[in-house]
C-alpha cells in the first residue's frame, strides 16, 4: 500500500496545539523515532509518510488553522484554535527540531530498518529462555534503536544510549521491561565489544 492510498483510505487526525512550539532534545528525537519505527514495523506504513507526521508535524496547519476557525470544534484533521480548550486538553505541539537533531533521527532509522535481521539475531542469541516473539515489540524497537547508537553514531557513549532505552522503557512500556531493556542491552554490548564493533569518539552527547 503506497502513501497515496493511506491517505484516502485512513486519515491520521492529530490535534496540534498551535500556541506551544516545544525546543527539540535527542531524547525527544528518541521518542519520535520509537514511535515511527513502532508504527512500520507493526503496519508497514512508509517511513517517509511517517516521519512527515510524527517528527515534521506534517499537517497543512494554516488550511486547518482556518477550518477550526470556521467550525469551532475538535475533530479528526483539526487544529483547535479556542484558547480554554487550547489549556485543558492534551495535544500535540509543534516542535522546533535542529539540523542536528533530523541527522540523528534518520541515523537511527535508517540503521535500524538496514540492520533490521541482524538484530533480531542478536536479540534472539541474548535473550536465553525468552521465546524471541514473547518478547514486547516495544522492547524489541527500544533495543534496536540502543543498538543503532551502539554501533553507528560515534558520538554518544554506550552508557548514555543504555540509559535513555531505560527511560523509553519506562515511559512506553511494561513495569518488568526497564530490568529486561537493562539485562538484555549490558548482554549485547558486552557481545559487540567482543567482536570490536563498538568505535566511540571521544567527545560524548546525550
Amino acid at each position: 500500500m503506497d502513501t497515496k492510498q493511506i491517505t484516502e483510505e485512513k486519515k491520521i487526525g492529530f490535534a496540534l496545539n498551535t500556541k506551544k512550539i516545544v525546543k527539540g532534545t535527542r531524547r525527544l528525537v528518541r521518542e519520535k523515532v520509537l514511535q515511527i519505527l513502532m508504527a512500520h514495523f507493526v503496519s508497514d506504513i512508509s517511513i517517509d509518510f511517517l516521519i512527515d507526521h510524527i517528527f515534521n508535524r506534517s499537517f497543512n496547519v494554516e488550511n486547518e488553522y482556518e477550518d477550526a476557525n470556521k467550525n469551532d470544534k475538535l475533530s479528526d484533521n483539526k487544529v483547535v484554535v479556542d484558547e480554554e480548550r487550547l489549556a485543558d486538553a492534551n495535544l500535540d505541539s509543534l516542535i522546533s527540531w535542529r539540523q542536528q537533531d533530523q541527522e540523528f533521527a534518520m541515523l537511527i532509522i535508517n540503521a535500524t530498518i538496514k540492520n533490521y535481521n541482524s538484530f533480531v539475531e542478536y536479540i534472539r542469541q541474548t535473550a536465553d529462555n525468552w521465546d524471541f516473539n514473547r518478547i514486547a515489540t516495544t522492547d524489541r524497537i527500544i533495543m534496536m534503536i540502543a543498538m543503532s547508537e551502539f554501533l553507528f553514531i560515534p558520538d554518544v557513549p554506550v552508557k548514555v544510549s543504555i540509559n535513555e532505552a531505560l527511560e523509553l522503557a519506562k515511559n512506553y512500556s511494561t513495569e518488568k521491561s526497564t530490568a529486561f531493556v537493562n539485562g538484555m542491552l549490558e548482554k549485547i554490548k558486552g557481545i559487540f565489544e567482543d567482536k570490536k564493533l563498538i568505535h566511540k569518539s571521544d567527545r560524548g552527547l546525550q
